[in-house]
């Protein structure tokens, strides 16, 4: 796969082989009770990760609509958890709070830097400024007048998202314990505007509100697939990196 086939938007790599490999090691020594829901955990996002590279890696022609849907489930798998209420308020609310503990435990920056320094400026401001990714514009062009200033909304998120994205030192920064503390916090802006985005584009998809292989989504789409192999493959690196954390009890464990 070259860069033609993708763009600018290569910024991503396959992890997959590496982290299965990494939880095979776990399986012996955290096979225990008391580690069984961040092993079922890390089993599932780490089968699914590995499925969706395939699309992206695997592939002479990247199928970025596939390879997206499987990175969210591999990302649903690392982060839900079994209190399901069916809301969206909810489901964002839950991996805003994962993201919280994720950044929390990631002690050398990797996320802040990875997101100052390993994907374009350009792709993010383009997923946070495009409107039909806001979840307050759907519901106003759906009769939800409560809405009706959603514009106003989005513009001052965005705005703050810019400016967390902006205050971010550079990976490999020596920080103060108050300057950590601000980047966390700067981390948890971006992360939550990024993936707020991410997961309306996520309901078009799986709910057939977008056509495969769209002309009209197809820079996005891509664009989100590319963040995901990014993300992804760090969030669960960072979980196996602490598997002694309440992580939460995964949706549909095994029942026997």
């Amino acid at each position: 796969m070259g860069s033609q086939d993708v763009g600018n938007s290569e910024y991503g790599a396959a992890q997959a082989e590496r982290l299965v490999a990494r939880f095979n090691g776990f399986e012996s020594e955290y096979g225990d009770s008391r580690h069984s829901d961040f092993m079922l955990r890390m089993r599932r996002g780490t089968s699914w990760l590995a499925r969706a590279e395939e699309e992206l890696f695997g592939r002479q022609l990247p199928d970025a609509d596939a390879a997206f849907v499987f990175y969210w489930i591999a990302f649903n798998a690392a982060y839900a958890d079994n209190k399901v209420d069916g809301t969206e308020k909810y489901e964002q609310d839950r991996f805003n709070a994962y993201f919280d503990l994720l950044l929390c435990y990631d002690k050398s920056e990797r996320i802040c830097g990875a997101l100052r320094d390993e994907f374009p400026r350009e792709v993010f401001l383009s997923f946070i400024n495009n409107q039909y990714l806001y979840w307050r514009f759907w519901k106003y062009h759906g009769g939800d007048r409560r809405n009706s200033r959603w514009q106003a909304y989005f513009e001052s998120e965005n705005l703050k998202a810019e400016r967390a994205l902006a205050r971010m030192m550079p990976q490999g920064k020596a920080l103060s314990s108050g300057a950590v503390k601000e980047q966390r916090k700067a981390g948890k802006r971006v992360l939550g505007t990024l993936f707020d985005r991410m997961y309306v584009f996520r309901n078009q998809m799986v709910h057939g509100g977008a056509t495969y292989q769209s002309k009209v989504t197809g820079a996005q789409v891509r664009d989100g697939a590319w963040i995901m192999a990014l993300l992804v493959p760090l969030f669960i690196d960072l979980m196996m990196d602490n598997p002694g954390v309440d992580w939460g009890v995964p949706r549909y464990p095994p029942v026997f």
